[in-house]
């Protein structure tokens, strides 16, 4: 008889999206153009899609796709309450809302672990579209999901990565024409990660 040992990893990571739009004042925008066409996905390459039977080809290019949660602005019908989970008690949004309701786009994605940035083999990306007139999904966002949590300065090590289970990505866009007749500026204006603030730049010494 021999005996082995086998080590059992987490390979399921929960990945939540918000979505949504500040006017210049900090409150989130209402307007309903903004949420009405726009998606979200995330891309991996450390995945290995195969299927035996049906003669398709291997790929190392995963795309994940979202179950929305929520895709609606104000005065939709049938529009829910936002729930938003906290993530180890920590409170994932909490910022001014207009008496309206905001537009929202809120998605749920799974996908499978992460690994630590810059690893080629966990190169999974944000993705989100806007569909145009002719049907086409148009890219107007992407970065890399694990160098965006990298940021908040939380989860440097793969053992913390491996620990978490569930990431809420809170993306806020800049909407900084009050007419919205010029569309989406696609800028961010604000990208938290379970709570913690992602910071783009280092500060100077």
């Amino acid at each position: 008889m021999s005996r082995d040992t086998l080590t059992f990893t987490k390979n399921t990571k929960h990945i939540t999206l918000n979505i949504r739009w500040r006017d210049q004042y900090g409150f989130y925008c209402i307007d309903p153009s903004h949420a009405k066409e726009t998606h979200c996905y995330i891309t991996g390459q450390n995945g290995d899609a195969y299927f035996k039977d049906n003669g398709l080809p291997r790929s190392r290019w995963v795309v994940f796709r979202p179950d929305y949660v929520v895709q609606r602005s104000a005065g939709d019908a049938g529009a829910s309450p936002v729930r938003t989970p906290n993530v180890q008690g920590r409170v994932v949004v909490d910022r001014p809302l207009p008496p309206g309701g905001e537009a929202l786009v809120s998605a749920r994605i799974n996908v499978m672990r992460l690994m630590t940035y810059p690893n080629i083999e966990s190169n999974d990306r944000i993705i989100v579209t806007k569909t145009l007139g002719n049907g086409v999904e148009q890219v107007v966002y992407e970065r890399s999901l694990v160098e965006l949590i990298n940021k908040t300065a939380q989860y440097g090590t793969q053992e913390s990565l491996d620990r978490e289970d569930t990431y809420v990505v809170d993306l806020d866009f800049r909407c900084n024409d009050p007419w919205h007749d010029t569309g989406d500026t696609w800028f961010t204006c604000g990208i938290t990660i379970n709570g913690w603030t992602v910071v783009e730049m280092a500060p100077e010494v």
